[in-house]
């Protein structure tokens, strides 16, 4: 196109004019050109600090990102085997596709601290309340293909029919066990009719035994599972769910929310394996070992041996391969305990039902020398296989894994109060607060690489830990930042109540009568009144501790994890020194951070009662009997 006369630009010539240059011609503009060379200036400066930084320390290898998904086709173009159909134009996340195009999503192994040969995943297309769900994406997400949103309701019946893998032999005292990763909130499952297992808590993995409830006569098996979730409504850890998300909040989500799976478990079986370390300088740790023993006869005693071995150092961890044939090539029993059963059968009684037993013991980490500890720049972790042995036959064997890594609080210098030390040296924490939603999958990732894409991206941007805030992430979340070297700060979910009045002071500001710290000694809430006159807000305490229990329990063997945050901020605080003992009560190799702000109480005088970590030494120790001293 010809340009006019009127929106000619002038020749280069004429853009500028003399130091003393005529009216009425372009004026003349020196700055720009000064600009550009100091920007050029600049960047090369910047550019040769780095550099100079990056070669006197070059910094820790980072993992690569994953491989990027392929393209999100629109519900028209979707194949026909496609589980839901997503708008071409809804907000989705780049791993949407993995979960539209699988009618198994999230198949993974669900529980990679303990896995058997044998199992099988239950995710895919369900019923609830009549309509097709692809589990476990919870209903109110796109990925669910419900996104019931506010119609959801507060009580839904899923359904659905299994098959059990004709090589599983459930005769003989093996059992099949159905396993779900996390019901928000309250459940009773049942197959064929017979209910099997009743749960409440909206974070945690629970099992249920449903050999007895098989009926062998049927190809396939019905499953039924209701649930109840009351949302904020309620008085229970929800965390930042809301059912009218805005601000700070989120989309509230119920039901079915993470994996759900079958296991073949012989009859003498590992039901939980947890590691300690006890010296870092001589790859020491402490093995624990829980098993379950079937029922037997009046005569009969039960003697059972654990037996652990651990691959070459050369066999590194990987997401899966995990009984590779050659993985343990080599390999030797390196610790071995036993535990044993008396039988005495009470009155009456034909002989003695299943019990659970405990062994313990301490094995070496033969690695390198001096040996290799978890770190975020050298993320090692040992595999090991665990082996139960009765009258010198293998009756049961699972993959697990462990790393070397202690942390601990120690007098900080100057300025800073305390310092956190990571296998005895100081370390900074540079984290990011990590809440784990996503816009199509809601609490659910859409896929365990998108899982994998979010702690690579932090890894990336050059953090090394992540706060998990107000929700408890799936078990392979946790194998993921084990294998990449992240520091986990986990949350407890919390309750809904943020500012909490007695009912008769109505929106008045409340103070209360009384000291925090009695109010903790004395159990009770944080405004100090008393039973008849409770917090207005909704506070299920009983709800609160028993899934505090089990968050900790349930995620204790993950060597990322290095504190636990009871309280975020106020949010539903109460009987602070009650719920920092009840951590404590349950893990000690490990930092309790009482409330993350807000009201902060006397976590000094906590600590005195029982010891932050046993790692600590007496220097660190003496530190905190003078803080408890100065807090009382």
């Amino acid at each position: 196109m010809q340009r006019t006369a009127s929106t000619r630009r002038p020749p280069l010539e004429e853009q500028y004019s003399d130091e003393d240059g005529d009216v009425g011609r372009p004026r003349r503009r020196p700055h720009r050109l000064q600009f550009y060379v100091l920007v050029v200036i600049a960047v090369g400066a910047l550019w040769l600090c780095a550099h100079l930084q990056l070669r006197a320390a070059p910094s820790p290898p980072v993992p690569p990102p994953p491989p990027p998904p392929p393209p999100l086709p629109t519900a028209a173009a979707q194949p026909a085997a496609a589980a839901v159909a997503i708008a071409s134009d809804a907000f989705v996340s780049r791993y949407a596709g993995d979960a539209v195009r699988s009618r198994q999503p999230l198949g993974e192994h669900p529980r990679p601290q303990l896995q058997r040969k044998r199992w099988k995943s239950l995710n895919g297309l369900w019923e609830r309340n009549g309509t097709r769900i692809l589990v476990p994406f919870p209903p109110e997400s796109l990925l669910s293909g419900v996104a019931a949103g506010a119609a959801r309701g507060r009580t839904a019946v899923y359904r659905t029919s299994f098959g059990v893998p004709p090589a599983w032999k459930v005769d003989g005292g093996a059992s099949v066990a159905l396993h779900f990763g996390a019901v928000d909130w309250r459940c009773r499952v049942a197959v064929n009719g017979v209910g099997v297992a009743e749960h409440s808590g909206g974070f945690t993995p629970f099992t249920a035994d449903v050999s007895a409830a098989l009926d062998r006569s049927l190809e396939r098996q019905q499953l039924e599972v209701w649930v109840y979730d009351p949302s904020e409504e309620g008085g229970q850890p929800l965390g930042k769910q809301r059912e009218t998300s805005r601000g700070i909040w989120y989309t509230a989500v119920s039901g079915i929310w993470q994996s759900v799976w079958l296991e073949l478990r012989p009859p003498t079986f590992v039901s939980a394996v947890s590691f300690a370390t006890v010296d870092l300088r001589a790859g020491r740790v402490r093995v624990d070992v829980e098993m379950r023993a079937p029922g037997a006869p009046a005569t009969a005693d039960a003697e059972i041996e654990a037996r652990l071995r651990f691959a070459p150092p050369s066999k590194a961890i990987g997401p899966s391969g995990w009984w590779a044939d050659d993985a343990f090539d080599g390999a030797t029993t390196v610790a071995r305990c036993t535990a044993r059963r008396r039988c005495t059968p009470a009155a009456g009684a034909e002989g003695c039902a299943a019990a659970t037993l405990k062994c313990s013991t301490e094995a070496t980490l033969a690695s390198s020398s001096p040996p290799r500890a978890w770190t975020p720049e050298e993320p090692y972790l040992h595999r090991a296989r665990l082996e139960l042995v009765v009258d010198g036959a293998v009756v049961d064997e699972v993959a697990t894994y462990t790393a070397l890594r202690t942390v601990a609080i120690q007098p900080g210098v100057g300025v800073a109060n305390a310092r956190i030390v990571l296998n005895g040296r100081p370390t900074f924490v540079a984290g990011v607060l990590d809440q784990g939603w996503w816009p199509d999958g809601l609490y659910t990732a859409p896929s365990d690489r998108a899982l994998y894409s979010d702690i690579v991206a932090a890894k990336r941007l050059g953090f090394n830990t992540l706060r998990k805030h107000a929700k408890v992430e799936p078990a392979r979340w946790y194998f993921h930042c084990d294998r990449l070297g992240v520091l986990v700060l986990q949350d407890m979910p919390s309750p809904p109540g943020l500012t909490c009045r007695p009912p008769h002071l109505g929106d008045k500001p409340r103070i209360a009568r009384i000291s925090a710290a009695e109010a903790d000694a004395k159990g009770k809430s944080r405004n100090g009144e008393d039973d008849d006159d409770r917090r207005e807000c909704a506070l299920d305490e009983a709800a609160f501790g028993r899934e505090l229990r089990e968050m900790v329990e349930s995620l204790a063997w993950s060597p990322s994890i290095v504190m636990w945050v009871v309280f975020n901020e106020g949010w539903g605080q109460h009987a602070t020194g009650l719920r920092v003992r009840q951590v404590r009560a349950l893990d000690t190799t490990r930092l309790v951070n009482d409330a993350s702000g807000w009201l902060v109480a006397a976590t000094a005088r906590l600590g005195q009662q029982k010891e932050l970590a046993p790692q600590e030494d007496e220097a660190t120790n003496a530190w905190l009997r003078k803080a408890s001293s100065l807090a009382s």
